[in-house]
């Protein structure tokens, strides 16, 4: 196969949960038109967008969500009916309080999320964009949020928390955009899974994956016995939730392909389709994203303005508010997920 070419890497997400909170709004929009593949004016529309937090039995997440009325062809969209159905959606917190929360469904798939923080320095999560939603679910459907990837294994490292190994692995995988380009999925391998993880993967293997995102709890309880009287009841201390991408099963690796190409059904030679991820193009395409990266951080923290088609402004400023508050927080510090580092991160192959 090719070292310089990386296909699509395949992901898909789905949560299932009830309605915690919404933020989605529809307004009149331009669409960009386009024919074949260049731009083509725009036409006058409306879009839906926002997030929705849903809560599930491993806690709150939230997901992106973007839908137009029309396509980039000039057709009518088939997903604003279900987009519009979102919006009768009852939210938990600011809904109808004489009625349940809904119980809903959403779908889609993982990207990239590169911005510059108020520190100067370069975050990187990942975004959830939802492409399919529905309140039609059986109430005894288990709630949670899985995400299925194939993906290149990169690093792995044992978890390090107050100078004690945890027993869990943090682990760097690497998938690729519909741009050709590549992202990093950050998870942990419980300590359970630890050990059998690590006796049947290594570093440069293209992996399906299930993963599970959960929210973990950290805070500190009021001290017990005090010398005189006792402790109070409302804690000076603040707790509060971290998400953690739990990888809880993988399937055996994908196997290079024999050719690169095959022929098909008219015997006509094509690229061979495979999930397989060339570990050497990857290498070369995380090179080129070190430089992107870089010249993203020289750029500097931009404020309200937008950053990059990657940036959603809104949710950074949340997330740097959040982590500027966890720092000033006196509980259980925030465990060091430092994924990659000189030693572990295998730049070999």
């Amino acid at each position: 196969m090719s070292d310089s070419v990386l296909n699509k890497s395949p992901n898909y997400f789905r949560c299932v949960g009830t309605l915690y909170e919404s933020s989605l709004k529809r307004e009149p929009c331009d669409i960009k038109l386009k024919k074949d593949g260049k731009p083509n004016g725009t036409t006058k529309g409306e879009r839906i967008m926002g997030n929705v937090s849903i809560k599930t039995s491993k806690g709150t997440h939230t997901f992106n969500v973007y839908f137009q009325d029309t396509l980039s062809n000039g057709e009518p969209s088939r997903q604003w009916k279900m987009a519009t159905d979102m919006l009768a959606w009852n939210p938990q917190v600011g809904g109808n309080k004489l009625q349940e929360a809904t119980l809903v469904s959403v779908e889609g798939s993982v990207s990239v999320n590169d911005y510059v923080g108020q520190d100067g320095n370069v975050k990187t999560g990942l975004r959830w964009r939802v492409s399919r939603a529905s309140s039609k679910v059986d109430e005894d459907e288990p709630t949670g949020t899985t995400l299925k990837a194939t993906l290149l294994l990169k690093a792995m490292k044992h978890e390090v928390r107050n100078d004690n190994e945890t027993g869990r692995l943090l682990v760097t995988f690497y998938g690729v955009d519909g741009m050709g380009a590549c992202f990093p999925v950050n998870a942990i391998v419980s300590k359970d899974d630890a050990e059998d993880f690590e006796q049947g993967y290594e570093i440069g293997m293209t992996i399906p994956c299930d993963f599970e995102l959960v929210s973990r709890h950290i805070g500190s309880k009021n001290s017990g016995k005090k010398k005189f009287g006792r402790t109070a009841e409302v804690s000076t201390f603040q707790s509060f939730d971290i998400q953690e991408l739990m990888l809880v099963g993988g399937d055996d690796e994908v196997e290079e392909p024999e050719s690169d190409t095959e022929l098909d059904e008219d015997g006509n030679e094509v690229p061979t389709k495979s999930p397989w991820i060339n570990p050497v193009a990857m290498n070369k395409a995380i090179k080129e994203r070190a430089k992107m990266l870089e010249e993203l951080k020289e750029k500097g923290y931009q404020g309200g303005k937008k950053e990059s088609k990657s940036t959603s402004v809104a949710s950074n400023l949340k997330a740097d508010k959040a982590a500027a508050k966890s720092k000033a927080k006196k509980a259980e510090p925030e465990p060091d997920y430092d994924f990659t580092d000189d030693e572990d991160f295998d730049e070999s192959f």
